[in-house]
């Protein structure tokens, strides 16, 4: 996920125009709220052929993802996949094997999820570690978190003008992936998973930038679970003062905007 990182000199610049603005909002009286209505409706209006625009984008590269997805996926399970399906108790249903050499497992579908499992990630990972990153997957499946990323993304990208709202998208998907991971660790222990982190840390992060344009929980590596998985928790995102300060500074100049 890209963060949203802004000039931290831009932060007292705009607080220090937001303060008179407040105090100008408090005493200056409202002559014409005719005025003040259109504003709000024109404010609203943007807003929503934002998210409606941002939902449809999101939602047309997720079914072009999946479409070529079952293009080219395998009709039956190899045997050794079917094992470690059937030891998880998996709908094989449920599942998409893709011949392709390029190590990937994800989690699609808004509301019937599945799982997409690649013949190169099988053949890179042991037995104990796949059934770790499908274990994972299916915590995503369960879950429905394609579609609360699908909405989470368009949410934050609706307010793409304040920067805790992308922060907030980044917390929100990283607790998903921890909590599948704990998951994973409840189903076949914690050694498993971290040997498939590992493993996919050796290899090029081809399908992460596809990923992050589409409504897809791919089992990807980064340092918060890494992190996480040693023990510490303290590299995950945090809400950062200096965007909460600046998210603040920037409604306060929208709602000057309004009623002024």
């Amino acid at each position: 996920m890209n963060k949203a990182e802004f000039p931290p000199n831009l932060l007292p610049i705009l607080l220090i125009f937001s303060i008179p603005c407040v105090l100008l909002c408090l005493m200056l009286p409202l002559y014409h709220p005719e005025f003040v209505t259109l504003k709000l409706l024109a404010v609203i209006t943007l807003l929503a052929v934002n998210t409606l625009m941002a939902f449809f984008l999101q939602l047309w590269r997720t079914m072009q993802f999946t479409r070529r997805m079952f293009y080219f996926a395998s009709v039956r399970l190899p045997s050794r996949l079917q094992t470690v399906v059937d030891e998880l108790e998996i709908a094989p249903s449920k599942m998409l094997f893709l011949p392709t050499e390029e190590p990937f497992a994800l989690c699609f579908g808004f509301f019937k999820p599945r799982i997409c499992l690649s013949m190169g990630l099988m053949d890179l990972l042991s037995q104990e570690q796949l059934k770790a990153a499908l274990s994972h997957e299916e915590y995503h499946r369960r879950q429905f978190d394609p579609l609360r990323i699908l909405i989470g993304s368009v949410l934050s990208r609706t307010f793409f003008f304040l920067p805790i709202s992308q922060r907030l998208y980044d917390r929100f998907t990283t607790d998903l992936e921890m909590k599948a991971d704990q998951y994973a660790i409840q189903q076949v222990g914690k050694a498993a998973l971290a040997g498939a982190l590992h493993l996919l840390l050796t290899m090029p992060p081809s399908t992460a930038a596809l990923l992050g344009k589409t409504a897809v929980v791919g089992f990807t590596v980064s340092s918060e679970r890494v992190a996480a998985l040693l023990g510490d928790r303290s590299s995950s995102n945090q809400l950062s003062f200096q965007s909460a300060l600046y998210s603040l500074a920037v409604l306060i100049s929208l709602g000057v905007f309004i009623l002024v």
